[in-house]
């Protein structure tokens, strides 16, 4: 069994599709199932029968046998998914390998695309289990899903890769970009052949093609929905479509019903949080506001969660639906490797609220959260210093996951991202915001920030313009 994985809209449905095809030309695609929630296929116990049927059509021999299995036991579609796969796959396919069918010699290719929009998790897992242990049988074997938390777990077994090749569709790599290039190329000649009287040879700008491939950076989801959008026939205008594509790419965020290029990626990603339980959803978008509004100030995974005062449990539980969009470390990682969303498209979803709606990022909240945890984590790293200065009037705040790890090496961690980001966060608080952030600051001991914490202009000074704004200066000069 080959495992493609990739994150959502990655283009692992155009994978399977064209192996698919390539396999059916030349006569060795036994049987596909493409899942799709949007179109209803997500039903786990059509599979089996599916492929059982496609794969009667194509070995005669093969359907003799499940044919008088059927009439001897009419029973075996109503059976558990085990005991269908057994008695209608593995069983007779075992016969036929024993008589040396000419299909052991060429085994037909099975492709199952989209196994996450299965409405299924047990049966997701399940299905994973019977391809990978029937590796001996004359079957070839593709499966494509995103990498959703419960079926990255399957792998996790030692024995796994012994049956199971993973393949992982990257966004942004050389090979991912040079296809995205490959596509617009040849989508744009499509357009421009089939609208020859209102485009010339030149068209589309080739300052426009480097622009949607910048932004796309080999996402070939977003690459065919831009194309897709600026070829609709409905519309029968490129050029214009093209122009609101570029526009819409180099404006930020959209105008409340302005067309929108991207309008089939962001159903998508309105899916995927739809699929969060409400009891996680806040904690989720706050753990993604840290990720999506500081991208530049790294963290672990771990000390985010730290950082957040969210235990282990409590971290990876709000990121549970969200692995197909967002690169989560394991906890056997999290101490060095960080979390970042695969491609820039989700953080412009997220921070545009005429896109994403009830999931945007409330942006004031988050940097009024995120300015006062970094006034706190200050004080707290230097919570001994403090007291032995009698200045024990702060809020200290606990280590929720430590590990393996020293308490002070992430008190410290912890205190050196908050000295990066606490200030700047103060400056984007929202104005109506501001009274609550006031009280935080007048408690602050500003002799906490290192000396040379002191002398960055980049941070101090923006932070004094803004506390000049507020006529607040009194406080920092009172340090």
């Amino acid at each position: 069994m080959v495992w493609v994985m990739g994150p959502a809209a990655v283009g692992k449905s155009a994978v399977a599709q064209t192996i698919a095809e390539d396999f059916a030309e030349v006569g060795h695609l036994g049987a596909s199932f493409f899942f799709s929630r949007p179109n209803h296929r997500d039903n786990p116990e059509t599979l089996i029968p599916t492929l059982i049927y496609q794969l009667a059509i194509k070995l005669p021999e093969y359907k003799q046998i499940i044919t008088k299995r059927l009439g001897d036991d009419p029973t075996i579609l109503h059976k558990n998914r085990r005991a269908q796969f057994r008695e209608l796959v593995t069983e007779p396919f075992l016969f036929l390998k024993a008589k040396r069918h000419p299909v052991t010699a060429s085994p037909p290719l099975i492709v199952i695309d989209g196994l996450d929009e299965c409405s299924d998790q047990e049966a997701q897992c399940e299905f994973v289990e019977l391809v990978s242990s029937v590796n001996h049988l004359p079957l070839l074997w593709l499966v494509c899903s995103r990498p959703e938390f419960h079926l990255k777990s399957i792998q996790s077994n030692p024995d796994f890769h012994l049956t199971c090749l993973r393949e992982d569709l990257l966004i942004d790599d050389k090979e991912a970009q040079q296809d995205a290039q490959r596509l617009l190329q040849s989508e744009f000649k499509k357009i421009r052949r089939c609208y020859s009287n209102q485009l010339g040879i030149d068209w589309p700008p080739q300052e426009h093609v480097r622009c949607i491939a910048a932004t796309a950076s080999g996402h070939l989801g977003f690459t065919a929905f831009v194309l897709r959008f600026i070829g609709d026939k409905e519309r029968g205008d490129p050029d214009s479509q093209l122009q609101i594509c570029v526009r819409f790419i180099g404006g930020g965020r959209s105008r409340p019903g302005a067309l929108n290029p991207l309008h089939a990626l962001d159903l998508l990603y309105r899916e995927i949080f739809s699929s969060i339980p409400i009891d996680y959803l806040g904690t989720a978008m706050r753990v993604l506001s840290l990720t999506i509004l500081y991208p530049h100030d790294k963290l672990s995974a771990q000390d985010h969660a730290n950082f957040l005062s969210l235990d282990r449990a409590a971290f990876y539980r709000s990121l549970q639906k969200l692995h197909s969009v967002l690169s989560i470390p394991s906890a056997s990682e999290a101490h060095t490797a960080g979390l970042y969303v695969y491609h820039a498209s989700f953080s412009d979803f997220l921070k545009d609220s005429n896109r994403s709606g009830r999931y945007a990022i409330d942006e004031g909240t988050a940097h009024l959260d995120i300015a006062v945890r970094s006034l706190q984590w200050q004080v707290t790293a230097r919570e001994a210093a403090l007291r032995a200065c009698s200045r024990v009037n702060h809020v200290s705040l606990p280590l929720e996951w430590t590990g393996s790890r020293d308490a002070d090496e992430l008190k410290e961690n912890l205190r050196s991202f908050s000295s990066r980001v606490g200030l700047i966060a103060c400056c984007k608080v929202h104005e109506d915001l501001v009274p609550s952030i006031l009280t935080a600051l007048h408690e602050f001991p500003f002799s906490v920030l290192h000396k040379q914490e002191m002398e960055d202009s980049q941070t101090i000074l923006p932070f004094i313009n803004w506390l000049r704004s507020h006529e607040l200066v009194r406080i920092f000069e009172l340090e």
